[in-house]
Parts: structure tokens; sequence; C-alpha cells
């Protein structure tokens, strides 16, 4: 039998587009396709972390977010992803591992900066949650993001 590349992706993009709608069984449902037709799929692995991630399923995400980084070592989105579960964890010095080591990967990844701040805030290291906020400010694109890390540097 041969299966079509574009099927596991057709899967993986209505993965993506449940977790947007807050409908994550179907999301993960989705991801399973796209894993069973593309066993090292690091997207999906990836997606259903997100999926798990937002139903609290923290022992599942983190499966599968070190899945997708076992398969794409350089999978920043997928190390973001595992900081932040290891925030709701609280190993804060894993999720800061994590983010630091997106970012070196992708220095602009403002996601990871702001995320980091967050991290740092936490830990009470101020000055580094300040220096990462300050950056979110004034080189992300993203005006949400620029937003809440004024707030966070406002206070």
């Amino acid at each position: 039998m041969i299966i079509s590349n574009d099927i596991p992706q057709a899967y993986l993009n209505r993965c993506i587009t449940y977790n947007d709608l807050d409908q994550f069984s179907k999301a993960i449902d989705d991801c399973n396709y796209a894993l069973l037709l593309r066993p090292n799929y690091a997207s999906a692995y990836n997606s259903r972390g997100t999926a798990y991630t937002s139903l609290k399923d923290y022992q599942s995400a983190m499966r599968d977010f070190n899945q997708a980084i076992a398969i794409e070592p350089t999978f920043v989105e997928a190390l973001v992803n595992r900081g932040i579960v290891y925030q709701y964890l609280g190993q804060i010095d894993l999720a800061i591992a994590d983010y630091t080591q997106s970012i070196l990967l992708k220095p602009h990844y403002d996601f990871a900066r702001y995320n980091r701040g967050i991290a740092y805030d936490t830990k009470g290291i101020i000055e580094q949650a300040q220096a990462d906020y300050r950056d979110v400010i004034e080189n992300s694109n993203n005006p949400i993001l620029r937003q809440q890390a004024t707030e966070r540097l406002s206070r």
C-alpha cells in the first residue's frame, strides 16, 4: 500500500485547527492518525503534546515533546512547549534550560524569551527576567506579546 505524504500533513493541519478551536480530543485523534501513517513525524508529536498540555495531561504532553525533540533535536517549538510543561510541573530550572536552548537555536524567538522571563520571575531572578521582557518589547513583531512583556516589566 502506498501512502501519499500529503495525508499525514492533512491530518496534522486538521489537528492544529482543532487545537486552535479548543477541540483537543479531536486534535489528538488526528495527530494519532498522522503518526500511524508517519511514525517519526516530529510536528505531529509536538501538536499532540500541545493538545495534551491544554487538557492538563502533562505526562502525555511531556512524552510527546520528548519524542519530537528526539526525532528533531533542533525543534525549537517543541523545546519551548516542553519548557512550558516543566513550568506547570514546577521544574523551573529545566524550563529555563529548554527556553535557553531554543533561544540559542533561534535567537529572536520572542515566545521563548517571554516564557524564560516568566520562569526567571518565578525564581526571583528579576534582572534576567527584565532583560528578557525588554528584549521582547524591543524586538517582537507580536503586539500582544509586547503588551504582556510591558505589563510584566512594569510590576
